[in-house]
C-alpha cells in the first residue's frame, strides 16, 4: 500500500499542497483502471470520472504545477479521457433502454431492442478503440505525471522577503476565478434549450466541485455547495444523455426509411413483371406502435429534465459563488 502524504494549507506552500492532492487522484485514477482490467460494469463510469478529477485539479493549478508538469502530459491525459467519451454515452444510453424494456415490457417497446442492437454493435467498435488507447498511451502518462509530481523547483530572490505562496492563499485566488467563470456562464443562460451555454456552465460547475471535494476536509466548504452543484450538473447530463439519445433514434430511423425507399425503388425498376414483394421492407420494420412509443418516452423524459434544468439553474444561480469556503476558516500559521 502506498504511503499517502499529508498537507497542510498554511504550512505547506501551493507547489507541494497541490502535487500532494494530485498525487491522491492519481491513485485514485490508478485504482478505477485495475476495476476496467477486472471488467466491472461501472469502472468505464469511474474511471473517466477521476481522470477529469485530475485533469481539473492539473488546470485549475497550473500556474503552481507548471515547473515540472509538462503540457504534453496533460495532453495525453486529455486524449485518454475523450476516449471514454463515446462509451460512456452508448452506456448509458443502452442502460436507459433496458430500463425502458423492463418496464414496459419486450413485446411494447421492440423498437429499442432494434435501436439496442445497433448501440452495441457501436460499443464494441468504440471498446475496441479505447483499448488501443489506453494500451498505448496509459502506462507510460501515469509513469510521467507521476515522476513530474514528486518534485518541485522553487527560485527565490535573495533581495525578496516574501514567503512562498500557501495552499491557502492559492486556493482562494483560483476558487475566486472559478467562481468568477460559473456566475458568467449562469447569468448567460436563458433556458434549458440554450444548450451550448449550458453546456459550458455544466463544465465550470463540475470543476468548481472536483477542486472543492478534493480540498475537504483541509478546508472547510461552505454546506450545500457542493450539492448544489452536483445537482445542477446532474440536470444538465441528464437532459443532455436524453437528447442525444433522441438524436440516434432519429437516425436510426431515417436511415432505415431510406433503405426501405430503396428496396422500394428497386422492386419498381428491377422487378417489375408480377405483383411486388413488399415483405423485405414490411416485416419486423421498427416503424409501429413499439417505435412511436418509444419517441413518446423520449419526448417525456426530455420535457421532465428541461423542468429540472430550469429549476436547478435558478437555484444555482441565486448561490452567492463568491463564498465557496466557509469564513469559520483557521487563522494563517504566523
Amino acid at each position: 500500500m502506498k504511503r499517502q502524504l499529508d498537507w497542510d494549507p498554511d504550512s505547506d506552500s501551493a507547489q507541494r499542497a497541490t502535487r500532494v492532492v494530485a498525487l491522491r487522484i492519481l491513485d485514485a485514477v490508478a485504482d478505477t483502471h485495475d476495476l476496467i482490467r477486472k471488467k466491472n460494469p461501472e469502472s468505464i463510469h469511474d474511471f473517466r470520472v477521476e481522470l477529469r478529477r485530475l485533469r481539473s485539479w492539473l488546470r485549475t493549478y497550473r500556474t503552481s504545477l507548471d515547473d515540472t508538469v509538462r503540457p504534453g502530459t496533460t495532453r495525453s491525459l486529455r486524449r485518454i479521457s475523450r476516449a471514454t467519451t463515446q462509451l460512456r454515452d452508448l452506456d448509458v444510453q443502452l442502460a436507459w433502454l433496458r430500463a425502458e424494456t423492463i418496464a414496459l415490457g419486450e413485446g411494447r417497446l421492440q423498437a429499442a431492442k432494434w435501436v439496442m442492437v445497433s448501440l452495441k454493435r457501436d460499443r464494441k467498435v468504440a471498446w475496441r478503440k479505447f483499448g488501443r488507447i489506453l494500451d498505448r498511451s496509459y502506462a507510460q502518462t501515469k509513469r510521467d505525471i507521476r515522476r513530474q509530481l514528486l518534485q518541485y523547483v522553487e527560485r527565490h530572490n535573495v533581495d525578496s522577503e516574501k514567503p512562498p505562496v500557501s495552499m491557502r492563499r492559492a486556493t482562494a485566488k483560483a476558487l475566486e476565478m472559478q467562481a468568477t467563470i460559473l456566475a458568467a456562464t449562469l447569468s448567460r443562460i436563458r433556458s434549458a434549450d440554450d444548450a451550448g451555454r449550458l453546456h459550458k456552465a455544466r463544465i465550470a460547475a463540475k470543476r468548481t466541485r472536483y477542486v472543492l471535494e478534493a480540498i475537504h476536509p483541509e478546508f472547510s466548504v461552505e454546506p450545500g455547495v457542493v450539492t448544489d452543484l452536483a445537482r445542477f450538473q446532474d440536470s444538465v447530463g441528464e437532459l443532455r444523455d436524453a437528447q442525444l439519445l433522441a438524436h440516434r433514434v432519429a437516425r436510426e430511423v431515417t436511415t432505415v426509411a431510406a433503405e426501405r425507399t430503396a428496396l422500394v425503388a428497386s422492386e419498381l425498376v428491377y422487378e417489375p413483371r408480377g405483383p411486388m414483394d413488399f415483405s423485405r421492407v414490411v416485416d419486423e420494420s421498427p416503424f409501429d406502435a413499439s417505435l412511436a412509443l418509444l419517441f413518446a418516452r423520449l419526448h417525456d423524459r426530455i420535457a421532465t429534465a428541461s423542468r429540472s434544468v430550469t429549476a436547478a439553474v435558478t437555484r444555482t444561480s441565486a448561490k452567492d459563488w463568491p463564498g465557496l469556503l466557509s469564513h469559520q476558516e483557521t487563522p494563517a500559521k504566523k
